[in-house]
């Protein structure tokens, strides 16, 4: 079973039917949260890098949001050691 976002994407890429794929990725709702909430962080910082608003949801009514005002989520504290550390560590 892939415990990281790299080997959810390993495994998406084998041979295997579309539909054991996507029986493989719903067996790990945390992959998907962690994957759905990283395209929306880049989304909003794409959006606020090229100065382009948003639209959200406040108080059940759509408002958009201006490039400087934009809310950026933090960034998750990664599980795994990077490549490099991974590398030292070995050393």
């Amino acid at each position: 079973m892939p415990n990281s976002g790299r080997e959810l994407s390993r495994a998406l890429r084998r041979n295997d039917t579309l539909e054991s794929r996507i029986e493989r990725a719903a067996r790990n709702p945390a992959l998907i949260t962690r994957a759905l909430a990283k395209g929306v962080r880049e989304a909003l910082e794409r959006h606020k890098r090229l100065g382009q608003r948003v639209v959200v949801f406040r108080n059940g009514k759509t408002v958009w949001v201006d490039p400087d005002e934009i809310p950026l989520p933090a960034r998750p504290k990664s599980k795994t050691p990077t490549r490099r550390l991974a590398r030292q560590r070995q050393r």
